[in-house]
């Protein structure tokens, strides 16, 4: 075979290898076990309420996570500093966390800064439910 041929075999071989990798997507609702807990990552998470807290632009963001089932079922902002129109669009993330079952969404542009405070919040309300 060719040099051309043997590096086309090797490119192939290691794309196919590493495709769908990925440490930035992490779902929570990857199994579930006999308890109704659910487990990501080699962690496992209680169902039941949990509140989180993270920096928004003028401070804190605490949210109350509910997980049932072995997903997030509900996500509530319970305060926030931002000012009222930037958490308003912020709130957007909401369904999106919801429907991807993970932190891992795009901030909404122009409320970036709260965005970040409830995606933040969110995390540390999954840790919380450890």
């Amino acid at each position: 075979m060719n040099k051309k041929v043997i590096f086309s075999i090797v490119i192939i071989s290691l794309g196919a290898t590493f495709a769908g990798c990925s440490d930035k997507d992490v779902s929570i609702n990857d199994s579930k076990n006999e308890k109704g807990s659910i487990t990501s990552n080699s962690l496992t998470f209680k169902n039941g309420n949990f509140e989180g807290e993270g920096e928004g632009f003028n401070g804190k963001t605490k949210v109350s996570l509910e997980i049932k089932d072995g997903m997030i079922k509900k996500i509530d902002v319970l305060s926030s500093s931002d000012d009222e129109n930037y958490l308003n669009e912020a709130k957007d993330l909401i369904p999106k966390i919801i429907e991807k079952q993970s932190s891992n969404v795009d901030s909404i542009s122009g409320a970036t800064f709260s965005s970040k405070g409830i995606i933040s919040a969110v995390e540390n309300a999954l840790n919380n439910a450890k």
